[in-house]
């Protein structure tokens, strides 16, 4: 059991499960897949050695190219510089976060929180993931394989902790495991991360005029028709997502049948 150390005003709370916006919608808020006849640009790679540039800072070195792990880089094409997580969840988790335009800054490895336990001893944890959103809030994460989540009592231990955690530092701790990142998602992200890196087409703004000129839904393929269909233009059409200018009728895997519509309500200046 963990001592509760600090004034509830001065500490954040704890969130069991993935939730990063307070008026509820459950994060993220894009769904997109690549056509199956366009191969899947993926963020990460699987590294050897630890690269010499574009390193965002880390509080400590994990272990790369070891016998078993898991240990993956990702370039995050916001700040040109790259993560590294050390298990498969970490890593969806972590490109999840880098496509959620409301997500300004991804940490993974963040610098770690001192805590103390019932006994009085001091202990130092370092969190997986540290999220910064566009509204300034900062999320902690913990990540863990779902089925060690009962048996060691993750839950009990977040809750435990977050009363410690200073406000200062973070607005809430969350708990993640695989089941809140299913693959169609992560698939997702890693396609938004991709077109990303795409420089500007002036055919953006073409499909964008045309899904407001509709003024309804369209499937993907509809939409893209007139400059080739989504084997010429689908890349396009993921910014456009990824920007909000193109909304997603619902949440789930895309491809040409994918209904979309304009949002004419989005805000400028995601890129």
């Amino acid at each position: 059991m963990v001592r509760q150390a600090q004034r509830a005003s001065d500490t954040c709370k704890c969130q069991s499960h993935v939730r990063l916006h307070d008026d509820g919608r459950v994060m993220p808020t894009f769904t997109l897949q690549s056509l199956s006849s366009s191969p899947l640009e993926t963020a990460y790679r699987r590294p050897t050695s630890l690269p010499v540039i574009g390193l965002a800072p880390h509080s400590r070195k994990p272990a790369l190219g070891r016998k078993g792990s898991s240990t993956s880089i990702i370039r995050d094409p916001g700040d040109e510089q790259v993560r590294i997580v050390e298990s498969n969840i970490e890593k969806n988790l972590t490109l999840v976060l880098m496509a959620d335009p409301d997500v300004v800054r991804v940490t993974t490895q963040p610098e770690p929180l001192y805590f103390v336990d019932e006994a009085g001893k001091r202990f130092k944890h370092t969190f997986d993931v540290e999220a910064e959103l566009r509204s300034g809030e900062r999320k902690l994460v913990e990540v863990k394989p779902s089925n060690r989540v009962a048996k060691y009592g993750w839950k009990d231990w977040i809750d435990q902790i977050s009363p410690q955690v200073p406000r200062s530092r973070a607005d809430s701790v969350l708990l993640v495991t695989e089941l809140d990142l299913p693959m169609w998602l992560v698939k997702n992200a890693s396609l938004i991360l991709s077109a990303r890196t795409d420089a500007p087409r002036s055919v953006e703004r073409d499909i964008e005029d045309y899904a407001l000129s509709v003024g309804g839904a369209l499937t993907i393929r509809q939409l893209t028709t007139p400059w080739g269909g989504p084997g010429a233009v689908m890349r396009a059409a993921v910014r456009l997502i990824y920007q909000r200018r193109l909304r997603l009728i619902r949440p789930a895997l895309i491809d040409a049948s994918a209904l979309v519509l304009h949002n004419s309500s989005v805000a400028s200046g995601v890129v």
